[in-house]
């Protein structure tokens, strides 16, 4: 960052947007001097930015209950605000003193979505965002810190649900096309080999009519390179949606640790095989 001389000063304010939830190390080298200096003190630090820094604490108490994962866990809520701590870029720390449970209160800086997390005395977890990577990001970093090797949750993303049910809907439009078009390429093969014939023996028999099964031919060619088209294009279109689906299905199984991730996928897996 190199400021014009107008705006020089004792202050300088660097905007960071991060844009994946991960550790982040920042080397700053800063050139300190007066105004009309010809030589500056070069200052370095290095300085790493916590997992989730894209996250602040949010005034209000609002709650929406839409979208969350909740499961259970059995470790005390002075270590959760040690993880709290250690990966949230806070302006102080958080600290359990008393009462039944610890809520936290958050805003995503990138989508302004609200991030509540919520941790009772009973072990019972509930993440509150709209965000499924991000629900799936906290329980591996909480799932690491606390060194749980089995993790089982339940969850509610009603917007990833319709997605999903979205993408489903096309892959199967995008099966019956494809046989659809299957049938029809026989039909105008099978077309094609009889206009060939017919071309063949009028170009014997009767020359005048052999244009016309020429014509009729070529009429099939471009319907079957329309249909190529049609069939390259679902094809792209199917893979994007496969995709996708998958990108869902793996953020949804790193809701769980262990075995039951594993298992998570089999199961989803098994499901679109089966079409359900």
């Amino acid at each position: 960052v190199h400021p014009p001389r107008t705006k020089l000063g004792s202050n300088l304010s660097v905007p960071l947007i991060l844009p994946k939830d991960i550790p982040i190390d920042i080397h700053i080298k800063a050139f300190v001097g007066y105004t009309n200096s010809l030589q500056y003190h070069v200052f370095e630090l290095t300085r790493q930015l916590p997992r989730f820094s894209m996250y602040a604490l949010k005034e209000g108490k609002e709650k929406n209950t839409d979208s969350y994962v909740e499961f259970k866990i059995n470790e005390r809520l002075q270590r959760i605000c040690i993880w709290v701590n250690q990966n949230f870029l806070l302006p102080t720390d958080i600290e359990y003193e008393c009462g039944s449970y610890l809520e936290i209160y958050l805003k995503s800086l990138r989508d302004s979505t609200d991030l509540i997390l919520h941790f009772d005395g009973s072990g019972k977890t509930v993440f509150y965002t709209p965000n499924l990577l991000l629900a799936a990001d906290l329980i591996q970093s909480l799932a690491c810190f606390c060194k749980f090797e089995l993790l089982q949750s339940k969850a509610c993303f009603p917007e990833e649900e319709k997605k999903l049910i979205t993408l489903m809907e096309v892959l199967s439009e995008i099966q019956d096309s494809r046989l659809r078009l299957g049938t029809d390429i026989a039909d105008k093969l099978g077309q094609i080999r009889n206009l060939v014939v017919r071309a063949e023996d009028s170009r014997i028999n009767a020359l005048d009519e052999m244009c016309k099964y020429y014509d009729e031919l070529n009429i099939i060619n471009k319907e079957l390179i329309n249909g190529y088209n049609i069939r390259l294009s679902n094809y792209t279109e199917g893979r994007e949606s496969m995709k996708s689906i998958n990108s869902i299905i793996q953020k949804a199984s790193r809701l769980r640790v262990g075995p039951n991730a594993a298992n998570m996928i089999g199961h989803c897996r098994t499901a679109i095989k089966n079409n359900n």
